[in-house]
């Protein structure tokens, strides 16, 4: 299990993880302090991204405004971690190589060309649970500053650290209003087994909340609707908010924190 630490990335360690490839992501988690430099420590008590439930919680919803506002930064921790097995990268039936969905692994992360971004939030009974780092990538490198920038592989859908960002691209120059994936390609190539009443390890009614910029290029998502449908085939676009919350215990559509995307698209 990876001990809870200190990130601190300087303006200079932002720009060069910015340029060296992909876009990354800073929230400060309930039960974390931030100091000037954006800092985020994570305490024993509360667990990261533990969310204050109140005993008088009725059965389909929490307390409001129990999640902080997410502003993403690199390298960032947003949520509970080491709660999925691996703890890192793709799970034992996702992609270890071969192409998945269509997706490939190549030994080269796609630059300039098609690149957006969404956010992918995972709640169980009210705690915000820390998206895995290196999803998408084989044999990655440890993170530096909790960020993952090598691997002998990557999907064109990956992950660089647990701030809940996903990476979406193509080599090719296609408009970036194009909506070319589905959350199903993500969840396949991390491996994920779901269903109508489970998340991973995690068992209960599932609610699904999905949230948009109102045009390309706006980076603040603050206002979420319930998806009724299969999860799997929710179409993924630039700065798309994704929750997928686990248990009796749920953040109703209005309790959901905004969640402010640091890169362009």
């Amino acid at each position: 299990m990876r001990t809870p630490i200190r990130y601190h990335l300087g303006v200079a360690a932002l720009l060069a993880v910015a340029l060296a490839a992909c876009n990354g992501g800073s929230s400060i988690p309930v039960g974390s302090t931030a100091g000037s430099s954006g800092a985020v420590t994570t305490q024993d008590a509360p667990a990261p991204g533990q969310v204050p439930i109140s005993a008088n919680a009725v059965p389909d919803g929490v307390q409001p405004n129990g999640l902080s506002p997410i502003v993403t930064e690199p390298g960032d921790v947003y949520g509970a971690t080491d709660k999925f097995t691996p703890h890192y990268g793709d799970a034992s039936h996702g992609g270890r190589g071969q192409v998945v969905d269509g997706v490939t692994c190549t030994p080269h992360m796609v630059t300039n060309l098609y690149h957006v971004h969404v956010y992918l939030g995972i709640v169980h009974n009210g705690r915000q649970i820390a998206l895995p780092y290196a999803i998408g990538m084989v044999g990655s490198a440890p993170p530096e500053n909790g960020y993952v920038n090598i691997a002998k592989c990557y999907y064109h859908i990956h992950t660089h650290d647990s701030s809940g960002i996903v990476h979406l691209e193509v080599d090719k120059n296609l408009p970036l209003t194009d909506e070319l994936y589905r959350l199903k390609n993500v969840l396949d190539i991390w491996g994920i087994p779901r269903s109508t009443s489970q998340f991973g390890p995690f068992k209960g009614p599932i609610h699904v909340f999905v949230g948009n910029v109102p045009q390309i290029g706006q980076t603040v998502v603050s206002q979420y609707a319930e998806y009724k449908g299969s999860m799997d085939d929710i179409r993924l676009k630039s700065h798309e908010v994704i929750w997928i919350e686990i248990g009796d215990k749920y953040y109703t559509a209005s309790q959901l924190p905004s969640v402010n995307f640091y890169m362009e698209y």
